[in-house]
């Protein structure tokens, strides 16, 4: 069972949603600013906050990557709450729908703007030869096979994730665009494709991820594929859990830099939850709901310093290949004790951002960072210790 938070904490997480406006500061750490330089800011938060708060809730209530079935045909819901009719090919819609409103399955023809993520979870259900083109990779984290494909002339480039050829794309005439940029819906729709979003704007939770398989299943017809897929993760959290009952934690920092921020990976982010049950203590449980919180210096100091695993969650492409180079990038991390010679650092190494669809496979690997001695014999795929 979960300890209960401390009521601070508790207090802290109701009004969360806050930490977008102003950097996150746990109220165990003093604050040495007055009342009056801040009272601006706290007003200003607070206005904020109530505009944001109904949008926020509304988003919260309803269901991402859910399908449905409705009499002949199925209901998808995307990680925005919008719908799409998933209709058997070769039959008619309803009357009334409007051709983004509806896709032909199972699909045949796919678009991909929305990164590796999708990729991964595509290639883990054989659905990789329905590529008609994706977005330019901005770095080699891609799927191998797929940039293989585009110097072949198979696969084109539709641009950037967020800024993609709609005229190329319409061109390839699609059954679906998978979307990671809301600005490019409107477009979509008035083109008459039918795209889905799949960025979930909170933390992506392991039952966001296993719902999406399932979701993303469907417009294929993997519904069996996917089912196993998500049973085989269920049973390995599971084994995850038991195992590490006994064990000791040891309390883990889960954070990064960027743009000179410290931000810290929720803990309902799914690989955080994943630490959880293989016995790690996250440092900053009450941080919940959006990726990338930025966090007080001040706060990352007092309690970072106590961790004994530290887990940037940028891989080496970011140039995090030892100890000497967090530290000649990040001063902070000084006085930590786990950036000692000997101190358990550990990096995602870049397969982690395209081979998504293995959930098991990284959750043990996390299991074995976190309790080693339970896993001795486990070679590292995912993640590397930092020397």
């Amino acid at each position: 069972m979960k300890k209960p938070l401390p009521e601070s904490h508790e207090a802290r997480d109701k009004n969360y949603r806050l930490n977008r406006i102003w950097p996150y500061r746990p109220t165990d750490v003093p604050d040495r600013f007055s009342r009056q330089k801040h009272f601006a800011a706290i007003i200003l938060g607070l206005f904020l906050g109530h505009l944001l708060a109904a949008q926020l809730l509304s988003a919260e209530d309803t269901p991402v990557f859910t399908v449905k079935s409705i009499g002949p045909y199925k209901e998808a819901t995307d990680a925005l709450g919008r719908t799409l009719l998933l209709i058997p090919r070769g039959q008619k819609p309803p009357e009334g729908l409007k051709p983004h409103q509806f896709v032909e399955v199972p699909v045949q023809r796919t678009a991909s703007l929305s990164g590796t993520y999708d990729l991964g979870i595509m290639k883990a259900l054989g659905l990789l030869d329905t590529l008609i083109g994706l977005a330019n990779p901005e770095n080699q984290s891609t799927l191998p096979e797929l940039i293989q494909d585009h110097e072949n002339g198979r696969l084109p480039y539709l641009g950037l994730w967020n800024a993609p050829d709609y005229e190329t794309v319409k061109t390839l005439k699609p059954d679906l665009i998978l979307n990671g940029d809301f600005r490019s819906l409107d477009i979509f729709e008035a083109m008459g494709c039918p795209a889905i979003f799949t960025f979930t704007r909170a933390a992506n939770t392991l039952e966001d991820r296993l719902r999406f398989i399932k979701f993303l299943a469907a417009f294929y017809g993997q519904d069996q594929l996917a089912d196993s897929l998500v049973l085989e993760v269920r049973e390995t959290l599971k084994e995850l859990a038991e195992k590490s009952q006994d064990l000791k934690k040891p309390k883990v920092l889960y954070a990064d830099f960027w743009q000179e921020k410290i931000q810290i990976l929720p803990s309902d982010f799914w690989s955080s939850q994943i630490i959880t049950l293989a016995g790690g203590d996250l440092l900053f449980p009450e941080v919940t709901g959006h990726l990338d919180v930025s966090i007080d210096p001040e706060a990352f100091y007092l309690r970072g310093r106590a961790a004994d695993i530290y887990i940037p969650y940028r891989s080496s492409m970011y140039g995090y290949l030892t100890k000497s180079d967090l530290l000649k990038a990040h001063p902070l991390l000084n006085r930590f004790k786990v950036m000692e010679p000997n101190g358990r650092v550990f990096r995602p190494e870049n397969i982690m951002y395209s081979d998504t669809g293995k959930i098991s496979e990284m959750a043990r690997d996390l299991a074995a960072v976190i309790a080693p001695e339970l896993y001795p014999i486990r070679q590292l795929k995912y993640f590397a210790y930092v020397p």
